[in-house]
């Protein structure tokens, strides 16, 4: 993970309140609600090609959908989440 431009996130109280918000709202795993809300928080893009976030297109999250398996290591990306601002 260091080399990827990824960046850890701590879970702050407003994104811990916008991902119960989208819990209550839409069927999705509670654990994707987070990523949801960071990209909502955050005005970024959610990339994936977990069908689960389908339910969000509905919503005001930015989705980008990954059509081919594809990770910078080459191991597939399909229910990997990545958010890009």
């Amino acid at each position: 993970m260091d080399e990827l431009p990824i960046e850890p996130v701590d879970v702050d109280r407003e994104q811990a309140l916008t991902a119960s918000h989208i819990k209550a709202q839409w069927p999705i795993a509670y654990a994707d609600c987070f990523c949801a809300a960071l990209a909502v928080l955050k005005d970024a893009t959610i990339l994936t090609g977990d069908p689960e976030f389908k339910s969000l297109e509905e919503a005001s999250v930015s989705i980008q959908w990954i059509t081919e398996t594809w990770t910078p290591d080459g191991q597939g990306s399909r229910g990997r989440m990545f958010l890009r601002s």
